[in-house]
Parts: structure tokens; sequence; C-alpha cells
């Protein structure tokens, strides 16, 4: 199935006790276990239950947890940095290390500033006075893990977004 990046949106999210439900713009429906996002996981139905998209339904960001999932991580089956190294990616070397896929980088707002954060992790990796040295940082975070970079504008929305060679939408030819 040829998907284009405007397909690839989300269009309503729910849980149960122990699933993510995701349903995407273009009808195709995802369920996951809740456990694969261990802040979702633990945080209370009512939290669970307070979401917002991001931009046009790029992502996911739950406010009270502080928790944001992209469309394009959910479909390839991203889960936490935490739960990865937990299940080993089958083929990846039995010590956990290079062979797991990193997460997207997000640069998103703060009070105190700037953070660049690992999507799923529960702590930001880096606070900066300006969103422009946020990212440089997390530019350079996403080059060197070869993932997606994330620039959110002072609402929480995407406002800018890249591939370091782990593009999900390749150019054809």
């Amino acid at each position: 199935m040829n998907t284009s990046a405007a397909e690839v949106r989300i269009q309503e999210v729910r849980t149960t006790d122990d699933e993510l439900l995701v349903a995407f713009v273009d009808g195709r429906t995802l369920s996951v276990p809740l456990v694969w996002y261990p802040r979702l996981f633990r945080a209370s139905p009512e939290q669970r239950s307070e979401w917002r998209l991001i931009g046009d339904g790029d992502g996911v960001h739950w406010p009270q947890i502080d928790e944001d999932l992209s469309a394009a991580g959910l479909l390839r089956g991203r889960t936490t940095p935490a739960v990865r190294d937990l299940s080993p990616l089958e083929g990846s070397s039995a010590q956990g290390g290079d062979d797991i896929a990193k997460g997207p980088v997000h640069v998103t707002p703060r009070e105190d500033g700037w953070a660049v954060k690992r999507e799923g992790n529960e702590r930001a990796s880096s606070v900066h006075p300006t969103q422009r040295e946020a990212e440089q940082k997390g530019r350079q975070i996403a080059r060197k893990d070869k993932t997606e970079f994330f620039l959110h504008n002072k609402q929480g929305q995407i406002q800018e977004r890249d591939s370091y060679g782990n593009d999900p939408y390749p150019p054809k030819g």
C-alpha cells in the first residue's frame, strides 16, 4: 500500500486499561499494548483521556503526563526507549546496543526555555534558553542517530520536521 505523508495523520485516540487505539484519517486503525508507552500505562484513565493532536494529526500529545507520540512512529511500531531496551528487536545484538532503533527527537517549549526530548522519554535530554539553540542540539542528535526531527512552535504544534536517514516517505526513483 502506498501511503503519502498527508495520509499518515491521526484522527482519534482512545485507550483501554491495556491498549492504545489510534484511528488514522485514511481509515486505518492501530491497536498496540499500552505497556509499550510506560507514561501512558502508569497514567490514570482521566489523564489518558485528555489528549490533543499535534499539528494536523502528525502526532498526539497528552499534556497532563507530557507524552508525545508521532503518527509515523506509531505506524512503525516504535516503543519508548526503555521498552526497546527490555525487548530487543529481532536480529539485534544480545547487548541491545546500536542495533536498536532510536525514536524521533522533538524540540518543545517549556516554561523555562526549550526542551530537546526523544519521543517516549520521560525527561528532556537538555533544556536551552532559545528555540534556536535547542533546534541545533536536537538536529545534531537526530543526525547522529539517523532518525526524525520535529521542531514545535510556542503552542506545541509541529512547525518543521526533517528525517535524517530514516525517512518514512523516501523519494521515488
